[in-house]
C-alpha cells in the first residue's frame, strides 16, 4: 500500500499512514451543513450516474467526494473521502485551492486525505479537488468548496481583544448558565499542602486531602465516581535508589500502576506530578503515556497546569461536560485540549512538538478555556484505544500494556528487530461518528521504525522497531538525550482529533 500525505500545507511528509474507516453519515464531517456526496464536479469517466431518482448505478463509473459535503464548515482538519465505483484507478490525488503539489496521493481502495485548514484565517473558503489517475493520466475529478470556521470561542476577551481574568469571566458565565463551572469537581492534594491549589482562583472546586505520597493515590472512594471529576497532584519524589529520588510517574509505572492510571483516566480522574530529575539532561522515561502528565521541574512546577485543567473543565457547556463524563472521555478530551493548544495548528499536533514526557510552562490557559467552551455535545472528540494482536517482544521485554499505552524495552538480542501488530478498532466516538486512524512517529526515525497497514482502513498496523541509538532532542527549548522511540495513534471523527495512544520502544535501563 502507498499512501503519502501532507497533513497541512507546506508541512512536508509525515512518517505515518492514514485512512478512513467506513463511510461517514451526512453530518459526520467537520461541521457539515449539507448531506451526502458533493456532486460538485464533473468526471471524465462519466459520473452522470445517479442523476435519476433511482440513485447511482453501481455498474457505471462513479467518482465523487462524499465527505466533506459541499459548503461544509471545518474547524481545523477533516478527512476527504472519495467514493469510486467501476473505475480502475492507479491512485487518487487531492489538492487544495491552486496548489500544484497534491496533499495526498493514495493507491488504496479507501481513498482518503487528511486536510488541515487550521493555518488559514477564519471565514476563508477553500476548494478541495480529488483527481483519479490511470497510468499517470487524469481520468476523473470532483471538487467541493468548504469554509474555515473558528475552533475557539471568543469568551473571556474584553472589547479591546485583551484577555480577561478567567476567575471573573467564568464566574459570570456560570451565573448566566453558559458554562458548567467546577461544581462537583474535586482537587486531591497528596503532599500535605507542600504545594496546593489556590482556592481563590477555583472557588467551586472541592478541596480533598486523600493521603500523602504514593501509597493512597487513586484508591479512595472519591476516585471511583466518574460523574465527579477529580484532578490531583503530589509534589514528591520516591527514594527508590541510594542517592536518587525518582519521579512519581516513572516509579509508579515501573512498579505496576499502569492499569490503575488508565482506569482513573477513563473515570474522570487525572494526576499531575513534577518530573524532578527524570527529564533534565536525559529523559529517563521508558514510556510515553496519556493517562498522567509530568511538569518540567520540581516541587510546585505542576500547579499552573492543574489550574488550567480546572479552568477548562469549568468552561465546558453543561451539556458537553455531561456528555463527556457519561462517555468516559472527559479527561482524554482535556488532555487533547491541553496538548493541541500548545501548537498552532492540527498538523503540528501530529508531531512531537505537542507530546512530551514533561511539560514546561506555557501560557495556554485562555486557549484551553476557549477551545473547551466551543465544543458541542454532539461533536466531542473521539477516544483512541488499541490492543496488541501479536508481537515478537518477549514477556521479559513487556513493561506494561494498557488500552492507551503499550510500552516495551529491549532485553538480550539487539540485532533483531522487534515486531508488534496493534489494533485500533477499540477506539470510539461518543456520537458514533466514523473514525479515521493516523499512526505517526512521534520520536525516533523512519529508518528505525517502520509502520505497515494490516487492514484496508489502517485500523490495524504492524510496527517494526530496530534497536535505536541514543539521540539528542530539543524539548521545551532544552537539549536532552533519549533512547525512547514512540509511535502514536490518533483518531479523527471529522471534527476533532483524539488524545493520543502510544506504542513505545525503549533501551533505557530501569
Amino acid at each position: 500500500m502507498l499512501h503519502r500525505y501532507r497533513v497541512a500545507l507546506g508541512l512536508g511528509l509525515i512518517a505515518g499512514i492514514s485512512l478512513v474507516a467506513g463511510c461517514p453519515d451526512a453530518d459526520s464531517g467537520g461541521g457539515v451543513t449539507g448531506g451526502g456526496g458533493s456532486g460538485a464536479g464533473d468526471t471524465d469517466a462519466g459520473s452522470e450516474a445517479g442523476a435519476d431518482s433511482g440513485g447511482p448505478d453501481a455498474t457505471e463509473p462513479l467518482f465523487r467526494i462524499i465527505s466533506p459535503s459541499a459548503n461544509a464548515t471545518m474547524l481545523g482538519s477533516t478527512n476527504v473521502l472519495v467514493e469510486v465505483a467501476a473505475n480502475e484507478l492507479s491512485q487518487v490525488d487531492n489538492q487544495l485551492d491552486d496548489e500544484t503539489e497534491p496533499l495526498c496521493s493514495d493507491e488504496t481502495e479507501h481513498y482518503s486525505c487528511l486536510v488541515d485548514l487550521s493555518a488559514f484565517e477564519v471565514g476563508t473558503s477553500h476548494t478541495i479537488t480529488a483527481t483519479g489517475t490511470m497510468a499517470g493520466q487524469a481520468v476523473a475529478t470532483d471538487s467541493v468548496t468548504v469554509e474555515r470556521v473558528a475552533m475557539f470561542s471568543d469568551i473571556c476577551t474584553d472589547g479591546q481583544g485583551q484577555d480577561e481574568s478567567l476567575v471573573t469571566c467564568l464566574d459570570a458565565l456560570y451565573g448566566a448558565g453558559d458554562v458548567a463551572g467546577n461544581v462537583g469537581d474535586s482537587y486531591d492534594n497528596h503532599d500535605s499542602d507542600h504545594t496546593s491549589l489556590n482556592t481563590n482562583n477555583h472557588p467551586q472546586v472541592t478541596y480533598l486531602h486523600l493521603g500523602y505520597g504514593t501509597d493512597n493515590l487513586g484508591t479512595a472512594p472519591e476516585n471511583q465516581d466518574p460523574s465527579s471529576p477529580l484532578i490531583g497532584n503530589a509534589s514528591v519524589c520516591v527514594n527508590a535508589n541510594a542517592g536518587w529520588c525518582e519521579g512519581v510517574v516513572r516509579y509508579t509505572l515501573r512498579t505496576g500502576w499502569a492499569d490503575l492510571w488508565y482506569q482513573l483516566y477513563r473515570g474522570s480522574n487525572f494526576y499531575w506530578f513534577p518530573e524532578h530529575h527524570d527529564h533534565d539532561d536525559a529523559d529517563l522515561a521508558f514510556y510515553m503515556v496519556p493517562f498522567t502528565n509530568s511538569s518540567q521541574g520540581s516541587s510546585g512546577s505542576e500547579m499552573d497546569e492543574l489550574g488550567k485543567w480546572f479552568y477548562a473543565l469549568a468552561a465546558l457547556t453543561p451539556e458537553t461536560k455531561t456528555a463527556l463524563k457519561q462517555s468516559g472521555s472527559l479527561m482524554p478530551t482535556i488532555q487533547m485540549i491541553s496538548r493541541r493548544t500548545r501548537v498552532d495548528r492540527d498538523g503540528d499536533y501530529l508531531t512531537g512538538a505537542a507530546h512530551a514526557n514533561a511539560y514546561d510552562n506555557f501560557d495556554n490557559a485562555h486557549a484551553m478555556v476557549r477551545m473547551a467552551h466551543h465544543m458541542a455535545p454532539d461533536a466531542i472528540p473521539p477516544v483512541a484505544e488499541l490492543s496488541v494482536v501479536e508481537e515478537t517482544w518477549t514477556a521479559a521485554e513487556e513493561s506494561f500494556t494498557t488500552p492507551v499505552a503499550v510500552a516495551r524495552r529491549w532485553e538480550g538480542d539487539t540485532g533483531t528487530a522487534r515486531r508488534i501488530v496493534v489494533d485500533g478498532t477499540d477506539s470510539f466516538d461518543p456520537n458514533d461518528r466514523a473514525l479515521s486512524y493516523h499512526w505517526v512517529i512521534i520520536r525516533g526515525s523512519a529508518e528505525d521504525i517502520r509502520i505497515s497497514s494490516q487492514s484496508p482502513d489502517d485500523s490495524v498496523v504492524e510496527i517494526e522497531f530496530d534497536h535505536h541509538p541514543e539521540e539528542t532532542l530539543t524539548i521545551g527549548g532544552v537539549e536532552l538525550t533519549s533512547t525512547l522511540a514512540v509511535v502514536a495513534l490518533f483518531t479523527h471523527n471529522g471534527t476533532y482529533f483524539s488524545a493520543p495512544a502510544f506504542v513505545t520502544s525503549s533501551t533505557q535501563v530501569w
